[in-house]
């Protein structure tokens, strides 16, 4: 492996810093029960509405689950977490971020 490659596996090796994904990743973690299985995926998710609201959600998916969580990143604690059951699920879409049609602002 590279230098650089080495680098950025030590860094993310290190402890979490107050504030950022994997803080927050830890103490969603500490949540999941055996029953949802280990985790596969996760990411951070950005919501803004038509009155130029963000919403930020930290999204983890598991052999069972998808967790759907409100983490306040400045004060360091979860909100909200919604546990959905995977079977619950018919289908998940993805695409490129973008701002409403219609907005206030515009």
């Amino acid at each position: 492996t590279s230098e650089v490659e080495d680098n950025i596996c030590n860094a993310n090796k290190t402890n979490s810093e107050p504030g950022t994904l994997d803080q927050s990743l830890e103490d969603i973690k500490a949540l999941i029960n055996e029953e949802d299985g280990a985790v596969h995926g996760v990411w951070l998710m950005a919501e803004v509405d038509h009155w130029n609201n963000e919403k930020e959600r930290v999204v983890l998916i598991t052999d069972n689950s998808l967790l759907v969580c409100k983490y306040d990143f400045i004060m360091l604690n979860i909100e909200q977490i919604q546990k959905i059951p995977l079977n619950f699920i018919d289908r998940i879409s993805h695409g490129n971020f973008s701002f409403p049609q219609r907005s206030l602002l515009k």
